[in-house]
């Protein structure tokens, strides 16, 4: 990828409304993309963190790594929250039907 290149994929990157901004390190082969605040509040630190190589960087990789690592993790908290909330409400019915 071109210096122009990265430069334009790096100015769309930081039009996606989860992005903060990006960060392209001259001497490293990878790309820090910040989510925006209001995700990095409810993500863990790790997470709030997005990184693709240099080599790969562009919109559609950004977005496939964003759902990936944000989207895919929250999925599957909201489904074990949820799980863990009808065990719970099972173990008060039979409590009650005791």
């Amino acid at each position: 990828m071109s210096e122009k290149d990265l430069a334009l994929a790096v100015l769309a990157v930081n039009q996606l409304p989860f992005v903060d901004n990006v960060n392209v390190p001259l001497q490293a082969p990878t790309v820090f993309i910040k989510l925006s605040p209001k995700l990095a509040e409810v993500l863990p630190e790790a997470r709030s963190v997005l990184q693709v190589e240099k080599t790969d960087f562009s919109v559609a990789e950004v977005i496939r790594v964003y759902n990936l690592y944000v989207v895919e993790y929250l999925d599957e908290i909201a489904d074990l929250s949820h799980q863990l909330l009808m065990e719970a409400m099972d173990q008060i019915i039979k409590k009650a039907r005791s």
